[in-house]
């Protein structure tokens, strides 16, 4: 089957993206970063995923997590703003929600930045439990949130506030880095830590089926 594998596959460059705290050493993202409330959801739904489904458990998941979350306040370049989440995906993604499942090109050359802003409990809720697949019957039902935003570029500065008293942690890949941003707002002059995430095309090799195959 390796080998099988070998002969109908194809070797092809893709996109990753480098993330810093406040000028340390860059740390590589192969899929997603985001600070905010999506990191605890992920980690709640997986966790209610094996017993009840992927789809109940996102929908226990996004009211849990957002019953007990606060927003976000954060600084992107020189706009202020309170968040329940902003997400900042390698290449781009499936158009339309906060916090995307696929990712759609491997080589795109931009970030794809999603910001949930800080609002209503139960459009947040339903933004992250049902996803792309039921967008248009939560927008017909208005249930979708009014303060969203998405962009592509290919860098972003954040600052981020604390939050009782500690700033929040920024997730990469499934990863939360905690004891990073602790010791990034040592570093950073005004009160939180600041984050810069940047593109890298064509800067790492893998090895995929080739398409039709």
């Amino acid at each position: 089957m390796a080998v099988d594998a070998l002969q109908r596959g194809e070797g092809v460059r893709v996109d990753v993206a480098e993330l810093a705290f406040a000028g340390g050493p860059p740390i590589t993202v192969l899929n997603t970063a985001s600070v905010g409330l999506y990191p605890d959801f992920v980690t709640e739904r997986e966790r209610r995923e094996p017993r009840s489904g992927k789809w109940l458990a996102a929908v226990v998941a996004a009211a849990r997590v957002l019953h007990r979350s606060d927003p976000v306040d954060v600084v992107v370049g020189a706009r202020r703003a309170r968040v329940w989440s902003l997400y900042v995906g390698v290449g781009p993604n499936d158009p339309g929600i906060p916090a995307p499942m696929r990712r759609r090109r491997l080589d795109g050359g931009v970030l794809d930045v999603r910001v949930l802003h800080a609002g209503s409990r139960l459009r947040a809720a339903g933004t992250l439990a049902f996803g792309r697949r039921t967008s248009a019957l939560l927008r017909g039902m208005r249930l979708l949130p009014k303060r969203f935003e998405s962009y592509t570029t290919e860098s972003i500065d954040v600052l981020v506030r604390p939050r009782h008293g500690q700033p929040p942690g920024f997730a990469h890949d499934g990863e939360v880095a905690t004891e990073a941003t602790v010791d990034a707002s040592a570093r950073t002059p005004a009160p939180g830590y600041r984050t810069t995430v940047r593109i890298v095309p064509a800067a790492l090799d893998v090895y995929r089926p080739r398409p039709g195959s």
